[in-house]
C-alpha cells in the first residue's frame, strides 16, 4: 500500500515461526457540518430520551489519539440533543498528540454542540485518572454507568480504537503492558452490563475498527443488539462520519437501528468533515500526505475509499445465517480439498495481522463460497452456496466498498494456512481462536472443518448450536466448553509474552 493510503496497525510474532497478532483499526469518517437548527440537550434533561449514544473512545495509542480525538470533535458539531443524547469515555495518550490541552487521562463526556474542530468543550462529568482500555471490565463500567445515568428507549454503542478481527483489539500499554480485549471479553463485558442494567438489547453496536466485519467477531455481539456495522478491511484514519450520521438521528430520532446502520455506511468517507469541510480537508492533507496542494473533496474521497470496506448487518437474523454457513460446510466435507485450497488462494483477502510472510487468512467469506462452488463443480455444494447467498441477503442491510476490493460482500471468515492453524487452533497455542472466539466456535462448524481440511479429523454435524447466537439463551450461556484453551489461559487477555509486538506506523484502526 502507498504511504498516501495511510494506516494504523500493528502485528504480532508468535513462537513457530508466526507472526502473530494485533491491533488495526481506523475511524470511520464524518460527514458536513450539519445545521444548527436542532436544540441543544438541557444540563438538567430528566426522564427518558430516545436515544443514548456512548463513544467508547479508546485512544490511549500513538497512532489513533489524534483521529479518534477529531471524531469527538466531529460528534461536537452535532452535540446532545433532548431525544439524542452523546456520551463519551475517552482515553487519552501520554506522548504522542499534544493538541487542546494535552490531558492524558480519561475523561467522562456529556457531548455538546459546538463549531470547534479543533477544541473538545463538551461538558467533563469525571476524570478517571489513567484507565486500563483494554480491559473488559472498563468497558462494561463505561456501559453500566451510561445506561444507569440517561436512561433512554435505544441504546447504542460505538467501540473506537485498532481492531483485529477475530483477536479483538482495543489495546492500552498504560497502565498494563500488553492489554487488550479478545472478542470472548467484549461478548461478556456486553453480558455483564445487561444482567446489570436489565435492559434486552442494544438497539446498535459499531466497531470503528479494523477488520471487525468477520462472522466470528459478529457472532460475540450478536446476542446483545439489534443491528451492527463493522468494515472487512482496515479502516482509514478518518473513521466514520460522525457528524453526517449524527445530524441525520438528531433530526430524525425515531429512527431505529437498522436506519442508523445504513446511514453509517452510506455516509463513510464520502461525508467526512476531513473530506468535506476546506479547513479541515487542508489540515487532513498535511498531516497525512504532507502536501498543502488543493485537493477536491471528490478527489480524497475516491483516494480514501478505493481500498475500504463497510458492512450493516441484522443481528436478528444470524442464526438463520449461522446455519447456512454450516450446510455450506458440510457440503465443502464432500468435495475435493484441492478446489477448496484453490479457493482459499484467489478468494478476496484483507489485511493480515499475522505479518506479511502469512498469507491473509481473512477471507470474504461470499467470494470464497462463489469460487469453491465454481472450482469443486457439485450439485450438494451449489445448493448450500445459493442457501448461504439468500441467508446473506436478509443478513446484511447494507455493503459498501471500493474498487480496490472488488470482490468484497460484506462478512469474512478466519481461513489460515496449515502452519497458521497450528499456531492458533492446537492446546499449545499461545494465542487460541476458539478461546478468543468461543460464541462462534460453539455456533459454528467451521473451526472443526478447519481440522477436517488439514487433518482428516472427523466431527459432529451436529455439533453446532446456532441458538448461541440467539438473545434468549445466548445472552447467559456458558462459553467455556466450546473454548480449546492455550497452554495458560490468563483471568485478564493480555499479549502472551511469548509475542513480540510489531508495531507498523501506518494510521488505520
Amino acid at each position: 500500500m502507498s504511504r498516501n493510503f495511510i494506516h494504523r496497525f500493528f502485528t504480532a510474532a508468535v513462537i513457530a515461526a508466526l507472526v502473530l497478532v494485533s491491533l488495526v483499526h481506523s475511524p470511520a469518517l464524518a460527514a458536513g457540518r450539519p445545521a444548527q437548527s436542532i436544540p441543544p440537550a438541557q444540563a438538567d434533561n430528566a426522564g427518558e430520551s430516545e436515544w443514548l449514544i456512548m463513544l467508547y473512545q479508546n485512544a490511549d495509542d500513538q497512532i489513533l489519539e489524534q483521529d479518534i480525538y477529531m471524531d469527538l470533535n466531529e460528534a461536537e458539531l452535532v452535540g446532545s440533543t433532548d431525544d439524542v443524547i452523546i456520551v463519551s469515555q475517552f482515553d487519552r495518550y501520554d506522548g504522542a498528540f499534544d493538541g487542546d490541552g494535552d490531558w492524558t487521562t480519561a475523561k467522562r463526556l456529556l457531548v455538546l454542540q459546538d463549531d470547534d474542530l479543533d477544541a473538545v468543550s463538551s461538558e467533563e462529568l469525571e476524570d478517571l485518572g489513567e484507565i486500563d482500555s483494554g480491559d473488559p471490565q472498563t468497558l462494561q463500567d463505561f456501559l453500566i454507568w451510561g445506561i444507569t445515568n440517561f436512561p433512554a428507549k435505544k441504546y447504542a454503542l460505538v467501540l473506537s480504537d485498532h481492531g483485529a478481527g477475530w483477536m479483538g483489539g482495543w489495546n492500552d500499554d498504560a497502565p498494563e503492558e500488553g492489554s487488550s480485549m479478545s472478542v470472548n471479553e467484549i461478548d461478556q463485558a456486553l453480558a455483564g452490563a445487561l444482567a446489570e442494567t436489565g435492559i434486552d438489547k442494544f438497539e446498535f453496536i459499531g466497531f470503528d475498527a479494523c477488520l471487525m466485519s468477520q462472522v466470528e467477531a459478529l457472532s460475540g455481539v450478536a446476542p446483545y443488539a439489534h443491528y451492527a456495522v463493522a468494515s472487512e478491511e482496515v479502516e482509514p484514519a478518518i473513521g466514520w462520519a460522525y457528524s453526517k450520521f449524527l445530524a441525520q438521528l438528531a433530526a430524525k430520532p425515531k429512527q431505529n437501528g437498522a436506519e442508523l446502520a445504513k446511514n453509517i455506511v452510506k455516509s463513510y468517507i464520502t461525508d467526512d468533515v476531513r473530506i468535506q469541510d476546506d479547513d479541515a480537508r487542508s489540515e487532513y492533507l498535511a498531516q497525512n500526505f504532507g502536501t498543502d496542494e488543493d485537493v477536491s473533496p471528490k478527489e480524497l474521497a475516491q483516494h480514501q475509499a478505493k481500498d475500504t470496506t463497510l458492512t450493516a448487518v441484522d443481528l436478528s437474523a444470524m442464526p438463520a445465517y449461522m446455519e447456512a454457513l454450516n450446510e455450506f460446510v458440510m457440503a465443502l466435507t464432500s468435495v475435493d480439498p484441492a478446489a477448496i485450497a484453490r479457493a482459499r488462494t484467489y478468494a478476496q483477502s484483507y489485511e493480515s495481522v499475522f505479518g506479511d510472510d502469512v498469507a491473509s487468512p481473512y477471507l470474504d467469506l461470499g467470494n470464497f463460497a462463489k469460487l469453491a462452488n465454481e472450482f469443486a463443480g457439485s450439485e450438494e455444494l451449489d445448493a448450500a452456496v445459493v442457501g448461504l447467498q439468500k441467508a446473506a441477503k436478509k443478513f446484511i442491510l447494507a455493503e459498501k466498498h471500493g474498487e480496490g476490493r472488488p470482490g468484497s460482500t460484506g462478512l469474512t471468515i478466519f481461513f489460515p494456512t496449515p502452519d497458521l492453524l497450528v499456531g492458533v487452533g492446537t492446546a499449545e497455542s499461545t494465542i487460541s481462536y476458539t478461546d478468543y472466539a468461543s460464541r462462534f466456535a460453539g455456533a459454528s462448524l467451521w473451526d472443526d472443518f478447519l481440522a477436517f481440511h488439514y487433518t482428516n479429523r472427523d466431527f459432529d454435524p451436529d455439533a453446532a448450536l446456532p441458538d448461541l447466537l440467539d438473545p434468549e439463551t445466548g445472552q447467559t450461556a456458558d462459553l467455556t466448553e466450546f473454548s480449546a484453551p492455550p497452554s495458560t489461559t490468563p483471568k485478564r487477555r493480555q499479549a502472551p509474552p511469548a509475542l513480540t509486538l510489531i508495531w507498523r506506523w501506518r494510521r488505520s484502526r
